[in-house]
């Protein structure tokens, strides 16, 4: 009794599943598609497939999902649902947020791999140009602050009647900018593109993001876009743009700061390092062995950075007691006492008036003007 029960149970549930199925199939059929194309990016919304696709249909995927579940398509019109999508390396989980203020996703567009990897053009004209963007007074604001470090001091023997002072007065390096610089904080509003649902480092994704990057720039009416990308990536994209220079003539690749000062700071190590640069920075006990090894192949940033300036002022003071002393011994140059008195209302200035960026700018044109 029991078997004839479960087998006619399951012939019901046949029947209502394609009766369900002709249902659908029907309304489908009778669904009228507004276009004969695959919709665009800006068409993929949710108000436009509730145009399409029949509410039989959606009512019957939402009962699919959840059987406690009775809303339709237009209650969560609005709302923000999580898609946990699977697991990917390290563990982590990608969660799309989909609501109405959200761009839909965007597939990449076509970019065939060049069979032959390109190169840059090569030109003769490179070191005019790079000579030519090198300011002539780059240096004279690190030899003033050298200069003011060194009066906190009192180490230097300058040849005039020194202040005494308590301690330093003068920050590092990039607190003596910061305080000195009349750049004032600028604010920009920053949005985002359509994301590509495809891997960062492949060619196709880089060429899609070079090239909606140009077409956006040039219809604000920009002759040039500019693009920053991370080292990894930025490899990648000279790549495109040098197997596709027409169609990127005007368009500019910047390399990330951080990347960029990681692999200036790899290159002082390659070239000065095995010179006395990692015995200097060992042998006076301020990092360890191994640490330096690190700084100088372009890891541990901070440190590097911190360690590359401490070298710079040491040496500049090196070179600066030197100079007093040739002076002395040849008798060939007179320092005017109006700089030095200029360097210790400089320095004076750190502590009290605030006038430090027209007292730097006076001493620089002094320094110039006197020193050359």
């Amino acid at each position: 009794m029991s078997a004839c029960t479960s087998k006619n149970d399951q012939t019901d549930e046949n029947q209502i599943l394609y009766s369900a199925a002709s249902i659908l199939r029907r309304e489908i059929k009778n669904a009228v598609v507004p276009m004969d194309t695959y919709p665009s990016v800006d068409e993929m919304s949710l108000s436009k497939s509730l145009e399409t696709v029949p509410s039989v249909l959606t009512g019957f995927i939402n009962w699919l999902i959840d059987d406690s579940h009775s809303q339709v398509c237009e209650e969560i019109n609005g709302e923000t649902e999580h898609l946990e999508h699977q697991k990917v390396a390290r563990g982590r989980i990608k969660t799309l947020p989909i609501d109405e203020k959200v761009f839909s996703l965007t597939t990449c567009a076509p970019f065939t791999k060049p069979k032959q990897r390109a190169e840059p053009s090569r030109k003769n004209d490179v070191y005019s140009k790079l000579s030519a963007c090198v300011l002539p007074y780059a240096e004279t604001s690190d030899l003033i602050w050298v200069l003011l470090r060194n009066l906190s001091r009192t180490i230097v023997d300058l040849p005039y009647k020194q202040p005494s002072f308590e301690g330093q007065q003068i920050p590092f390096w990039t607190g003596f900018n910061k305080q000195i610089s009349n750049i004032s904080t600028t604010y920009h509003v920053v949005s985002y593109p359509p994301i590509i649902d495809a891997k960062p480092s492949d060619m196709g994704t880089v060429y899609t993001t070079m090239k909606r990057c140009a077409d956006m720039c040039q219809k604000a009416g920009q002759p040039f876009s500019i693009q920053t990308f991370d080292l990894q990536l930025y490899a990648v994209a000279q790549q495109v743009k040098w197997d596709r220079p027409s169609e990127f003539k005007s368009h500019i690749l910047r390399l990330g700061g951080f990347h960029t000062l990681s692999c200036f700071i790899s290159s002082i190590g390659k070239i000065w390092g095995d010179g006395g640069l990692r015995d200097l920075l060992v042998d006076s006990g301020v990092y360890a062995a191994a640490t330096v090894d690190q700084m100088l192949s372009g890891k541990q940033f901070n440190r590097a950075v911190r360690g590359l300036t401490l070298l710079y002022e040491t040496l500049k003071t090196l070179w600066i007691c030197s100079f007093f002393v040739w002076i002395r011994q040849q008798k060939c140059l007179e320092i005017p006492e109006s700089l030095f008195v200029g360097l210790t209302e400089c320095h004076e200035s750190f502590t009290s008036n605030g006038r430090t960026f027209d007292m730097l700018q006076s001493l620089e044109k002094a320094l110039n003007d006197d020193l050359g």
